[in-house]
């Protein structure tokens, strides 16, 4: 399956948000499960984050991959790209790595009032809400697909300056 198609998925499957999520936790998976028999999948992973972003009209959307005992930036729609490629939280750090550790989805109408939220280092915008989905590869959390907003309100083209 080529994977134009998941993406198409999930555009057409936008108006409905159950079924909205659904179709992109299993497209993430079934892009991951392409990866690791191809090692090609940058492309479809990015369409995907992108999708995630707009869908859930978030200022930021990334995914983050578990290597060894980190969660690497594979791809982002919102932050800075010098952060791509680059180990952000450990596993069990910030919110992203509990996810990752314990395998499930968290949503945070005000993530910097939680004890467990780590910002990522050179973010440029300073998080309100985030929502953070494990990804899973057969049985096991491979990582998690993260979207986020700025705080509410803001000014048009403006964003609050990080602490």
């Amino acid at each position: 399956v080529e994977r134009r198609e998941f993406v198409t998925a999930l555009v057409r499957a936008g108006a409905d948000g159950s079924v909205a999520r659904f179709n992109l936790v299993e497209a993430i998976q079934r892009v991951v499960n392409l990866h690791s028999i191809t090692g090609d999948s940058g492309e479809g992973v990015s369409a995907i984050v992108a999708s995630a972003r707009q869908m859930m009209s978030a200022d930021e959307a990334y995914l983050l991959l578990r290597e060894g005992g980190q969660l690497v930036l594979r791809a982002a729609d919102g932050l800075p790209e010098k952060l791509l490629g680059r180990p952000l939280f450990r596993i069990g750090e910030g919110i992203e790595g509990w996810v990752a550790d314990h395998d499930e989805a968290v949503a945070l109408s005000a993530a910097r009032m939680e004890r467990r939220f780590r910002d990522i280092p050179g973010r440029g915008n300073r998080v309100h809400a985030l929502a953070v989905v494990p990804m899973k590869l057969r049985d096991d959390a491979v990582g998690g697909l993260a979207v986020a907003g700025i705080p509410p309100f803001a000014p048009a083209g403006r964003r609050p300056p990080c602490p």
